[in-house]
């Protein structure tokens, strides 16, 4: 087995996660052929620094640097729904294989107990505490007890506009809706995320229609 683990080393290249680029594709490989082909040109040509030969160079370097931008761009943009729609269609553990085969593994540089010169994670979760109270703190107590004061009145004389006959809500504009949120959303205060709404029986949203049309 250790001549056979010894023979793979030596035999089979071994690269890191982040080596292969899961965004490149025929196009930019066609780009960059184009671009070396026209550098190669303008080395044999003796370097002119204008000319036909230099904007034959030029052009093809900025467009296949372009690609690359706008090819990573995409895949950032796209990165949450495919990952999300990839893990429903595969079990979790395969799922965070080719995460890590994608991307490696997290690596963080910080430490809690080198923080603001804190040994403990306790004292750390209390600095930050201390701040945000601080930060959430009115300015003035009067002035906020006044506000507070204001708002209970206007509260208690409150009335929402009146509903009319016609439902303002049916059931094909809120299948519509839903069909159009984003997925891979963190979830509200009602931990309901958008992935509920979309994958929920249809009943859900004839239920939905009842109560947004409730007098």
């Amino acid at each position: 087995m250790r001549v056979l683990n010894d023979a793979a080393r030596m035999t089979i290249p071994v690269e890191s996660s982040n080596y292969c680029k899961f965004w490149w594709n025929q196009e930019i490989q066609e780009l960059k052929n184009l671009s070396c082909s026209s550098h190669r040109n303008w080395l044999n040509a003796g370097r002119p620094g204008n000319g036909t030969i230099y904007e034959e160079k030029r052009k093809a370097k900025a467009a296949y640097k372009l690609c690359i931008k706008q090819q990573q761009k995409m895949e950032k943009e796209g990165i949450s729904d495919s990952l999300h729609d990839s893990l429903l269609k595969k079990s979790g553990n395969n799922f965070w294989k080719t995460w890590k085969i994608k991307f490696g593994k997290c690596k963080s540089n910080i430490s809690l107990k080198t923080f603001d010169n804190c040994k403990e994670d306790n004292d750390v979760t209390n600095k930050f505490a201390d701040y945000f109270e601080q930060a959430c703190s009115p300015n003035s107590r009067m002035k906020n007890s006044e506000k507070l004061q204001l708002f209970l009145t206007r509260l208690s004389d409150y009335a929402g506009d009146q509903v009319s006959s016609q439902p303002p809500v049916d059931v094909e504009m809120l299948d519509s809706i839903i069909s159009k949120l984003h997925l891979g959303k963190a979830s509200g205060i009602d931990k309901l995320s958008a992935e509920h709404l979309r994958y929920s029986h249809p009943i859900v949203t004839s239920i939905l229609v009842k109560l947004f049309n409730l007098d």
